[in-house]
Formats: structure tokens, sequence, C-alpha cells
């Protein structure tokens, strides 16, 4: 039933005050993180102009550096938002207003870009491993450009045109109640179609890493199942996708685990609250789930720094096991996949020049996951 006019303020109580200033302490939590990753992020650039002359490197070599870096704003932006609720705790209620709006606006945006993003790297990891496709990076950049650019026209048009689109609901600031539709097809639809993604991606390729699952070498649709783990050695199948090569999948599961509980309860407050005011929902469960999802920033920061070890320069350029090829001058560098790091050598015949064979193989015993691929311009491309 719609509201037909301005939510009123939402007066908190100590409870609410509170469990909200936990909630405000993960944005927090999550802003610093990401701050520090920023800072990192420049730290390996500087680091790669003084020390990398022996390698042609770009922050942006592979997609999933671009995927990672859309995830990270995303992130920042959802950290904000959360971390607005501060005034809030402060001034004991939520009003409506220019920052009521702000902070609805802004966490909107967040939240969406950063389902999107990971449902995009579950995409990615599952082309890239399971159909053994490769593409360039300015594919990804377009992919990345069309969610952005739906999420800001969608967001930015329905908040111009509407007067109460955010409103107090009731601990912070949100979509109104009178916009459900612009809930569900701006953020809710895309945080479920998330979780559906991850899913639907990681479970096939656990069991395939497992060997309850095989690939036929030829046609990645064709798939077997085993009530045991198969050999590796049969003919005709294609070997098991090594734990390195799906460290990327670290994302989305992260985000399955963090989102579910969230979504569960949003929906219950969707469900049973028509209107303004509280819903049935107790606000014990809200905050917790609220606060789980404000550190996910945080947890991204984490898995950057400790799974991808080659993403967005992390790797040393003066480490002398370093992960990325070492080339001369004037060299291209192979595309590889998971196939050709572990031993298929007819998959990586195909992909390596001559100018750059003697590279590949120094380079494939020290790179260290899938994503390790660096995509470097041939000259006069």
């Amino acid at each position: 039933m719609p509201n037909n006019g301005d939510c009123p303020p939402t007066i908190l109580s100590r409870t609410d005050s509170v469990g909200l200033a936990f909630v405000v302490e993960a944005g927090i939590l999550s802003a610093t993180s990401l701050t520090l990753a920023i800072v990192l992020i420049i730290r390996n650039v500087l680091r790669y102009k003084k020390f990398g002359s022996a390698y042609r490197w770009n922050l942006v070599e592979v997609p999933a550096d671009v995927y990672v870096l859309s995830l990270l704003f995303g992130d920042v932006l959802q950290a904000v938002g959360t971390s607005m609720s501060a005034k809030w705790v402060r001034e004991g209620n939520v009003t409506p207003g220019p920052y009521c709006t702000a902070q609805g606006v802004v966490k909107q945006l967040g939240e969406t870009s950063v389902g999107l993003a990971t449902m995009v790297i579950a995409v990615h990891t599952f082309v890239t491993v399971w159909m053994r496709k490769r593409y360039r990076v300015r594919i990804a950049v377009l992919i990345v450009a069309v969610y952005w650019i739906f999420i800001i026209l969608y967001i930015g048009i329905s908040s111009g045109e509407h007067r109460n689109y955010v409103e107090p609901s009731p601990f912070w600031c949100w979509v109104g109640p009178d916009f459900a539709q612009d809930r569900i097809w701006g953020e809710y639809f895309w945080l479920w179609l998330t979780l559906f993604v991850s899913f639907a991606v990681y479970v096939p390729l656990f069991l395939w890493n497992q060997g309850y699952l095989s690939i036929d070498e030829k046609h990645w649709w064709k798939v077997h199942w085993y009530r045991t783990p198969f050999a590796e050695e049969a003919q005709g199948l294609r070997r098991r996708p090594t734990a390195l090569s799906l460290k990327l999948l670290a994302y989305p599961v992260a985000y399955s685990i963090i989102v579910l509980p969230l979504s569960i309860v949003r929906w219950l407050a969707f469900t049973s609250k028509p209107g303004c005011g509280r819903s049935s929902v107790p606000s014990a469960a809200t905050f917790i789930t609220v606060f789980l999802h404000g550190c996910f920033g945080f947890v991204n920061v984490v898995l950057l720094l400790t799974t991808r070890q080659t993403l967005l320069l992390f790797d040393d350029p003066r480490n002398p096991s370093r992960l990325r090829f070492r080339h001369a001058t004037g060299t291209a560098l192979a595309e590889w996949d998971d196939e050709a790091r572990a031993g298929d050598a007819g998959s990586l015949k195909k992909r390596v020049p001559k100018s750059s064979k003697k590279d590949t193989i120094v380079g494939l015993k020290r790179v260290a996951s899938l994503d390790s691929i660096r995509e470097v311009p041939r000259i006069g491309a």
C-alpha cells in the first residue's frame, strides 16, 4: 500500500543508536581499509616505475584488474553511505532532507555496483576457466561501463523525478516505500541475481576441482559426473582446475556469505512493512546483517592482499621469485590458461609466438594464478 506522502522522522531509541553505531563502525572500517588499498596501489605504480624497467607493465593489464577496480570503487561508495549514518547516531533521529537523499543515493549506487561487479567476476571466472575463452581488457572496460551507466542513469533519473524517492527507512535513509519497484529493479534484483550466479558458478567449478565432474577436452559443454573422483590421466578429459586458478571466486563466495542473511532480512522487512515505520523484523537482526554487509569493503581488501598476488601490480618487481613474465624490450607475451600451466602443451603451443617462447616457459614456472596473464600490446598493434 503506498504511503502517499513523506515518511516522518525516525526517533532512535538508545538500543537503536547503539546498533546503528556498530553499523557506522563497519562503514568506517571498510572506508579505512579501502583507503589503505588505494595507497598501496599508488605505491605499486611508483614501485614499478622505479624497479620495473625489465617489464612492460600497466596498472590494468587483464580483465580481472578492471573488475576488481570497479568492485573497490563500489565498495568506497557503499562504505561512505554506511558511514553517513553517524549523523543520525549523533542527533538521535533520522530526518528527511538533502543529507538524507544523498545517503540514500550513495548507498544504492554502492550496493548495486558492488553486486554487479561481483557477478561479473563470477562469470569471468567461469568463462576463462570452464570455457577457456579469453578476451581483451577493452571488452572488460565496456562491460563495466555499461553497468555503471545503467546504475547512474536509473538512480539519477528516479531520484531527480520524485521528491520523496529517498526517505527514512527507518534507521537510515534509503528508497522510500512508495517506490517498491525501484527497490527491486534498482537493487534487490541484482543482489539476488548475483547470489544465484555465484552459486551456479562456484558449485560446478568446485566439483570439477575435486574430481566429481569432468569436462570433455574439445567441447566445454560435455560434462561427466562421478561418484568418486576421476583419474587425472583419463584420456579425452581436461585436467582439473587448480585451487590457485579459482581464487578469484573468493569474491563472489564472500559476497554470498555476507549478502544472503541481509537479503532474507530485507525481504521479510519489505513484505511485512507496506508503508513507513518499523517492520516486524527484530531490529537486532537488521543491525547484525547490515553490520556484516558494511564490512564487505574490508573483506574485499583482505582478499585482494591475500589471494590475488598479481592483480593491480601487487607482485614486487624486485622479488627474485616474482610472478610476472620477464621479457626483453620489443617482445610480446602470449596468453595462457590453466591447462597450459598444468602441462597441456597443445593449447599453449597455439598461443606462443616465436619471439616469446623462452620468456613464456620461464614465466610459467613462476606464475601462481590464472589471472597472472598480462596482456601486452604487440609492436605496431
